[in-house]
């Protein structure tokens, strides 16, 4: 997402917006699950490394 940003030239609002967002998902969603799966958090890890996103 923020490469495609930065291919139209958004400005930094947009950016951080995107960050924040970003930011949020991980506290809300994937931290608690990581907590009760840990073993997720390996496998999620290992395909952002392969990908370069977690699907």
């Amino acid at each position: 997402m923020v490469a495609l940003v930065n291919e139209h030239g958004a400005d930094e609002s947009l950016k951080h917006g995107i960050a924040t967002a970003i930011a949020e998902i991980s506290f809300s969603i994937l931290q608690p699950v990581f907590r009760e799966h840990p073993d997720l958090e390996d496998e999620f890890d290992a395909r952002i490394g392969k990908y370069g996103r977690a699907s």
